[in-house]
């Protein structure tokens, strides 16, 4: 599934990762436009904006789409959280720490997504 991919797979996910981001600061732009301000949206612009100071962010976990979508098609089949963790380690090759912190990135993009859906 995961493990062994190509280079011109990985380069894929950095341009699907860069149109993304394209598409998220352009529904941003058009809802600054529109007027809409929470404080959580305006903070959420000013980072996509101008990364925070200090330590540099950290780079988006490898293939977190796929992982994410995986992890929720197996806990929605029933699979208690933890099952779903190893069944991913044992699918890609990743610890289970880092598929943790890969499915957290994915929920925050999703949330992200959704919310810059809704205005």
């Amino acid at each position: 599934m995961l493990a062994g991919a190509t280079k011109e797979e990985t380069r894929g996910d950095k341009a699907a990762a860069k149109a993304i981001k394209d598409e998220v600061t352009a529904l941003a732009i058009k809802s600054l436009r529109e007027g809409y301000h929470s404080a959580d949206f305006l903070n959420f612009v000013a980072d996509l904006l101008e990364p925070k100071r200090g330590r540099p962010a950290k780079p988006e976990p490898k293939w977190w789409r796929d992982i994410g979508e995986v992890y929720d098609e197996l806990t929605d089949a029933g699979m208690k959280p933890m099952q779903a963790y190893a069944e991913l380690e044992r699918q890609t090759g990743i610890v289970v720490r880092q598929l943790q912190r890969t499915v957290k990135f994915y929920r925050g993009v999703i949330e992200a997504e959704e919310e810059a859906r809704e205005v």
